[in-house]
């Protein structure tokens, strides 16, 4: 895995009139020559080589994608165009050099196919109508990929955690593997309380948790490899070594509507900690059966989090 973070961040901006100025190739086992640093208008780019021609992808609002030919090869270069998705545009520069990289013996003309379908995987992620998510839902979004960074991948793997992302794609536990489930919550500092937003969120027949992570927004001017979405994304994407695991992170990814180029990309918070409670029997909730009348569609309630230190299983994060 390549951290291009560290290396753009290393790299002396030079300008040029050649597709090739401004550009230090990467070593890799990749089929097709892979270059990274700075286009001409002193923007990110990272770029392949091929010895076959190449058809241009379609560019996005974030990422301009251009195909150019020089002497008998192309040149197909991936340059960021809005600043805010950078964090995002570090993980797709990994992913690309990975994809080529599981077949170092592929021909040309495959190694290209594959370049070009990896970035299509990439493009709803970067589309350019995107629905803005509010502040809840950036922050649950923020939870449960710190959830995942540091407790679902470091316990279960990255093929399991990933797969177990539930609130992803919508279901009412956030996690679940074989008969354990987890429901996360993202909850500020200052709040004694934490909402609980249907009944099946907490009910079980087994025993769950509750899981809540309280957060602290913060200035423009802060900074911390966890402080932005982006930021745990390309950090979860870093988690992940599978090609595969990775493709059907970044589906979820885009299922949850997150937009890497709106304002929200930039939106900043520290997290303080993580607090795991034991859902049993014993445990603080409304189930189906304390609810007896048919007519009530929908029950919403909220818990004290200074009352739910009993029920406390592990150190806060």
């Amino acid at each position: 895995m390549s951290d291009f973070e560290s290396l753009y961040a290393a790299f002396d901006n030079e300008t040029g009139s050649s597709p090739k100025s401004g550009l230090r190739r990467l070593q890799s086992d990749s089929p097709l020559g892979v270059f990274y640093g700075r286009n001409p208008s002193g923007g990110y780019r990272i770029a392949f080589l091929s010895g076959c021609e190449i058809s241009e992808p379609q560019s996005t609002r974030a990422i301009k994608v251009s195909s150019v030919p020089e002497d008998e090869s192309t040149w197909l270069f991936f340059d960021l165009s809005e600043v805010s998705a950078k964090a995002v545009f570090f993980a797709l520069c990994d992913d690309l050099v990975r994809v080529l990289e599981a077949n170092p013996d592929a021909e040309e003309p495959e190694a290209v196919s594959v370049l070009k379908n990896r970035f299509q995987s990439w493009r709803s992620m970067f589309s350019q109508n995107r629905q803005s998510l509010s502040e809840e839902q950036l922050v649950g979004l923020l939870g449960e990929l710190y959830f995942l960074h540091v407790f679902m991948i470091p316990r279960f793997g990255a093929e399991i955690a990933i797969s177990s992302w539930g609130g992803a794609d919508g279901l009412s536990k956030d996690f679940s593997v074989d008969n354990l489930w987890f429901e996360v919550k993202t909850v500020s500092v200052s709040s004694s309380s934490v909402k609980i937003n249907s009944l099946a969120q907490l009910s079980s027949d087994v025993p769950g948790e509750l899981d809540v992570i309280r957060y602290e927004k913060m200035s423009g001017q802060y900074d911390d490899p966890q402080c932005t979405v982006s930021k745990l994304f390309r950090l979860v994407m870093g988690d992940i070594p599978d090609n595969d695991v990775r493709a059907e992170f970044l589906s979820k990814i885009v299922s949850c509507g997150f937009d890497i180029a709106g304002e929200e990309a930039s939106a900043r918070f520290r997290i303080e900690s993580l607090s795991r409670y034991l859902v049993d029997g014993s445990f603080p909730r409304i189930t189906q059966s304390d609810v007896p009348h048919p007519e009530i569609e929908k029950v919403t309630y909220t818990l004290n989090l200074n009352a739910l230190d009993p029920y406390a299983i592990a150190e806060e994060r």
